[in-house]
């Protein structure tokens, strides 16, 4: 049996299946299985000990069970798997989730091939691994004050507040990790105002303006709830996706308190094979992630007379 054991990328720019990020799950192939009429097994796991001439089939408590498979049938143990490969069946494809039980630092990835069951002559190969950390930070930023809009409309006596909106803006940007990651957040904006706050708010919006391209971005939560989710593809792999803006939308009134709307971003995540299913949170600091604007009052006016 020639064996070859193909790496396949696991984000769109540098980070491979060979220096894999520590929470995420890469794709490997095993090709070169001779296409013979009667079925093989095959043995997966990852080891953390010493590269020896014959892989340790004994599995001991250095093998981490973290495997799953996209061809034929798994029967998990207690550190590895084990797979059916079909007769006539040339390569082998699973996936490997570096989860939480993996550290920084360089481990094996094995596949065993038996001629038959697993008391039967084998075959193997490995290459080696280096679980590394993607560190990434997100920031918020907003104006310290923004004054309450108003437009003068030609000809009309009332006060230029009446029936108009304000418009605020937040900014979050993420620095660190692989470029092209997606990545999402919490958004929450309670506000400390009684007058003029969160329960106001007509609508909120986000937008990429970064790397624009044909990445996209999506906001979820009820426009008045205050509790928001912002989630960045990074589908473009030509233009990095780093910085959105959030927009609040509040009708412009006059009269009530100075409203503070303090804005929290909290569960940051990274999608390291752009895939929802596999996140990583390990911000570097969350002493940024926080960002208050004060809607200033706006002055009431009456009717305007003279003789």
């Amino acid at each position: 049996m020639v064996l070859a054991l193909v790496v396949v990328a696991g984000t769109a720019m540098a980070q491979t299946s060979v220096t894999p990020y520590a929470g995420g799950t890469y794709s490997y192939t095993m090709s070169g299985i001779d296409n013979v009429a009667n079925a093989r097994t095959a043995r997966v796991f990852v080891d953390n000990g010493a590269i020896n001439s014959t892989p340790d089939l004994a599995f001991g408590t250095t093998h981490i069970y973290t495997v799953t498979s996209t061809t034929g049938t798994v029967t998990a143990g207690t550190n590895y798997f084990d797979n059916a490969v079909p007769a006539n069946t040339t390569t082998l494809n699973f996936n490997v989730a570096y989860d939480a039980s993996f550290a920084t630092g360089n481990y094996q990835l094995y596949v065993v091939l038996y001629n038959g069951g697993e008391t039967t002559c084998y075959n193997f190969i490995y290459t080696n691994i280096t679980v590394t950390a993607n560190n990434f930070n997100l920031v918020a930023a907003a104006p310290t004050v923004v004054c309450q809009t108003i437009n003068v409309s030609p000809g009309v006596d009332t006060p230029a507040s009446s029936g108009q909106n304000t418009v605020f803006t937040y900014t979050v940007t993420k620095t660190g990790g692989d470029v092209n990651d997606d990545w999402s957040f919490d958004f929450d904006i309670p506000s400390t105002a009684t007058d003029l706050n969160i329960a106001d708010v007509t609508s909120i919006t986000a937008a990429i303006t970064t790397g624009t391209g044909t990445n996209s971005v999506v906001i979820t939560g009820t426009a008045n709830s205050g509790d928001y989710n912002v989630k960045v593809t990074n589908g473009d792999t030509g233009n990095n996706a780093s910085v959105v803006t959030i927009t609040v939308t509040v009708p412009t009134t006059t009269g009530s308190a100075d409203a503070l709307f303090a804005a929290t971003v909290s569960a940051p995540r990274l999608y390291v094979n752009q895939t929802a299913t596999v996140s990583l949170a390990t911000e570097t600091s969350s002493a940024d992630n926080n960002a208050s604007v004060t809607l200033k009052n706006l002055p009431t006016i009456g009717t305007f007379s003279g003789n």
